[in-house]
């Protein structure tokens, strides 16, 4: 299946052209990125754009936030998930994104079988491939 073109709500999707080289930035956040949810598993949730949450224990508490790999880039991007305005806005986390990993859209949508996923709406044991695959090369 050839996923080019592939409707997004109907929204036109901010896709770097794959003949535009990757920024230096989008670079770093990249392989930060990757880093993060190939190094520290526990950190990654595609479930979610962003979670934080504190448990208490015998006297101890523990704090940790995971995030999707739109999260991660985000936050790497920019220090920060949420908008301006403190909160999370879907299309927002999914366009910015695709901006600060420099996705074409060859990168974003994967075809198997007779479906087309996108990278941030996708599993956990399929993200972590498409996400390594990303600095390949790099």
């Amino acid at each position: 299946m050839n996923c080019e073109g592939y409707p997004s709500l109907g929204r036109v999707l901010p896709f770097r052209d794959p003949a535009t080289p990757l920024t230096p930035k989008q670079i770093k956040v990249r392989k930060a990125t990757a880093r993060q949810v190939i190094e520290n598993p526990l950190s990654f949730d595609m479930n979610d754009w962003e979670i934080q949450d504190e448990s208490w224990g015998d006297n101890e508490t523990m704090c940790y936030t995971t995030r999707c790999a739109a999260g991660w880039a985000l936050y790497f991007h920019r220090g920060r998930v949420q908008s301006d305005d403190g909160l999370i806005h879907s299309a927002e986390v999914e366009e910015e994104g695709i901006r600060a990993l420099g996705l074409t859209e060859k990168e974003y949508y994967e075809a198997r079988g007779e479906t087309c996923n996108p990278l941030f709406y996708d599993n956990n044991s399929d993200v972590l491939p498409r996400v390594a695959a990303l600095i390949d090369g790099l």
